[in-house]
């Protein structure tokens, strides 16, 4: 009787096992297990351009979207340019400059990084300008027309020098761009003290010389031919000394300064909503002239 109860006991045990293995809650733990081993996240940009002080929330997108992994952290690769919520993932642009950004799941095996920019909010850094180079644009992006999250801005080097302005006449739309500079190139114009000092030696030198031509014509006042020759001759001798000062610093001999080369133009187009940056270089650089008309606007399309 006792070898038989222990057979019987045998059977249950093996006919428990073979239910277990085929148990749906067993078969839902091992198919998460695969699931999870198996899954995939991306963050919701590769590249962000963002100003500085503005915040922004990184969200993740699994893949199968059927996963919600929880236990997700995020790091800055320089918290000087960007700080990151570790748990949120919202991020905080302090500083201007580039860095990178992590997310990892350590359960789940997944991670991603995507990179942040952040910029200087666009602004004209100087008012007003004695030179423009104006352009009456149809501006596009990827052939598309610009929309109200879109922000054009001309840059003179790392110098905003022109803000967008989208207007209308008789139906027709258009970009108006006022691009500004200090002289007809484009340049900004740096006046540094020793030249300052010199210009003030060339006013007080003109103001003697003009004493000087006062006190001769007094002295000379009443003498009649004699005096228009006296004159003569004293453009002359101003000749004279010119050429002689001219010649100890080269004179005639020195080249004329070439032109300057005008400073190259570039156009950049803010997507605000979508935090993607597009540029335009223009071919013509800085030359304080209009281009473009309402009958023929002048063509940028952003790619």
């Amino acid at each position: 009787m006792k070898k038989l109860s222990k057979i019987l006991h045998l059977l249950g045990c093996t006919f428990l096992l073979v239910q277990l293995s085929s148990c749906e809650l067993l078969d839902f733990d091992v198919d998460s297990d695969l699931a999870q081993i198996a899954a995939q996240m991306k963050l919701n940009f590769d590249t962000a351009y963002v100003y500085k002080g503005y915040t922004l929330n990184v969200l993740p997108v699994f893949e199968p979207d059927s996963l919600n992994i929880t236990d997700l952290y995020y790091t800055s690769g320089d918290s000087t340019v960007v700080e990151v919520n570790m748990l949120t993932g919202k991020i905080v642009a302090v500083g201007a400059g580039w860095t990178k950004l992590y997310a990892e799941s350590v359960s789940a095996r997944i991670k991603d990084s995507c990179t942040v920019c952040v910029m200087e909010p666009w602004d004209v850094t100087q008012a007003e300008y004695p030179y423009e180079t104006v352009f009456y644009a149809d501006m596009t992006v990827k052939g598309e027309p610009l929309n109200e999250n879109m922000v054009v801005a001309a840059f003179v080097g790392d110098e905003c020098r022109g803000i967008g302005e989208a207007l209308e006449f008789h139906g027709i739309s258009l970009m108006q761009m006022r691009v500004g500079g200090e002289d007809i190139y484009g340049n900004k114009l740096i006046i540094t003290p020793s030249e300052d000092n010199n210009d003030n030696e060339e006013e007080e030198e003109d103001e003697e010389d003009e004493e000087d031509d006062e006190g001769e014509k007094e002295d000379d006042k009443g003498n009649g031919q004699d005096e228009e020759d006296e004159d003569i001759w004293d453009i002359f001798d101003d000749d004279n000394e010119g050429g002689d000062e001219g010649g100890d610093e080269g004179g005639e001999d020195v080249e004329p300064t070439p032109p300057q080369k005008p400073q190259t133009i570039v156009f950049r187009c803010y997507d605000k909503k979508k935090l993607k940056l597009y540029e335009f270089i223009l071919p013509a650089g800085f030359d304080g002239a209009t281009h473009g008309t309402l009958s023929k606007l002048y063509k940028i399309d952003f790619k």
